[in-house]
C-alpha cells in the first residue's frame, strides 16, 4: 500500500482522467460506508 500523499495523487490523477473521458457521466455522491 502506497503512503498516503502519493495513494492521494494518483486518486486524483484517475478521477480527472474519468472526467476528461466522461464528462457527462453521471456522479455517484453517496458516501462510502464500507
Amino acid at each position: 500500500m502506497p503512503p498516503w500523499p502519493k495513494f492521494m495523487r494518483g486518486c486524483i490523477q484517475y478521477r480527472q482522467s474519468l472526467d476528461r473521458q466522461a464528462p457527462g457521466a453521471p456522479v455517484h455522491d453517496k458516501e462510502f460506508n464500507g
